[in-house]
């Protein structure tokens, strides 16, 4: 039986191109608005849904929305032809897609990216079915509930601060310290040292940490660390960085400063609920499930951060697709 795809575009001759060139491969199904698209994924089982930004009445960010929170499992894809920063940057922090891809899209990577979709798709079923085999997939439970505050739950949780500024340092001191145990790292190489002493909960890191790229430390921290749950907290404003953390990094969060206190501490809390969610259902960490897929490691333990850079970086030009 093919896997099958939803295609989410209002221009008709690209749901056409996009049928025509698919169907051998898929069960294709196509809307030319998102609400038609929540119709299909209402009433058929489908596994990957590719949706464009750009579409009267509801845009692709806010129907993946919905698709993440009414069907948990599928695997969505978010495509546009705009270089919109802000939408990017709310896709990251609202939308958990799998991957972003620009216009003009090339057909042989769209498949790679929809085949590896698949696999995600099938792989995260499997376990979840093996791990609860008495409930349908889509009803294991796999995010912790989050509650405010919550007393003794996460308050003695670990926090690390990579920043080179010390006065950005001071205020997270001020700000998490009554609840969490904060530690804070002026370079990367500090930061690694540091992630092998302490059981971090939540990393979180500046684009640029003296001379290492922070997407490229963030990788190799879901490498070494799967259950390290990393933020991008900067102020830099960029297209291609935004890009990369969607289909490199894979954050949690991409903050840009300055932030506000209350909403940086409430997205801390979210962030260490999926932490927890990660130790108490290791099999359930779907990042995990996508790097193995993508690459399997390689059974060396790096013992430096050059080492784990250089390891992590090979391993992600291995990839195919998007």
């Amino acid at each position: 039986m093919k896997p099958a795809v939803l295609f989410v575009d209002d221009e008709p001759q690209i749901l056409d191109t996009l049928k025509d060139i698919f169907s051998n491969f898929y069960t294709v199904y196509t809307a030319e608005n998102a609400q038609k698209g929540l119709d299909y994924l209402g009433k058929f089982s489908i596994q990957v849904v590719v949706s464009d930004q750009r579409m009267p009445g509801m845009t692709g960010t806010e129907f993946l929305k919905i698709c993440k929170d009414k069907y948990p499992d599928t695997v969505r894809i978010l495509v546009t032809g705009f270089s919109d920063l802000d939408l990017i940057i709310e896709t990251i922090n609202t939308g958990d897609i799998f991957r972003f891809i620009s216009k003009p899209w090339k057909i042989e990577k769209l498949k790679e990216t929809i085949d590896l979709a698949v696999q995600l798709y099938d792989q995260v079923k499997a376990v979840k079915q093996k791990t609860d085999p008495a409930k349908p997939a889509s009803q294991v439970q796999t995010v912790v509930p989050v509650t405010p505050r919550p007393s003794g739950l996460h308050r003695k949780q670990h926090l690390l601060f990579v920043d080179e500024n010390q006065v950005q340092i001071s205020n997270y001191q001020e700000l998490f310290a009554q609840d969490y145990i904060v530690h804070s790292a002026t370079s990367a190489e500090k930061a690694f040292e540091a992630l092998a002493q302490f059981p971090v909960a939540v990393l979180i890191c500046e684009a640029q940490i003296g001379e290492t790229d922070g997407i490229d430390f963030i990788s190799v921290i879901r490498d070494d660390y799967p259950n390290v749950v990393p933020i991008l907290l900067t102020d830099i404003k960029d297209i291609e960085l935004a890009v990369r953390l969607i289909n490199e990094g894979r954050i949690f969060r991409y903050f840009i400063k300055p932030y506000r206190k209350e909403h940086f501490y409430s997205e801390m809390e979210k962030a260490v609920a999926q932490h927890l969610n990660y130790l108490n259902r290791p099999e359930l960490n779907i990042r995990k499930i996508e790097d193995d897929l993508i690459s399997p490691k390689e059974d060396k333990k790096p013992q430096t951060l050059s080492e784990s850079l250089k390891m992590t970086r090979d391993r992600l030009n291995r990839r195919v697709g998007y």
